[in-house]
């Protein structure tokens, strides 16, 4: 029964963050969720920079080709 009131309270809008249901662990889920989205947060910021690393490696690259070419 407590579970559906829950559902219901919540459906209604009602402004019951932490449901006395939810406290025990609530707060653990939500360090857990937090901890992955880091863990994205640092992959993708891993790849950009790997991509900006390469992509300054080929800028460099085009820029000695081209002070190549003036000099011929």
């Amino acid at each position: 029964p407590g579970g559906q009131r829950l559902l219901s309270s919540r459906r209604r809008g009602s402004d019951v963050r932490f449901p006395p249901a939810l406290l025990p662990d609530g707060p653990v889920i939500e360090l857990r969720a937090l901890r992955r989205i880091v863990r994205r947060l640092q992959f993708v910021l891993h790849r950009i920079g790997m991509y900006l690393s390469c992509k300054k490696e080929l800028d460099e690259n085009d820029q000695s080709r081209m002070d190549f070419v003036n000099l011929s």
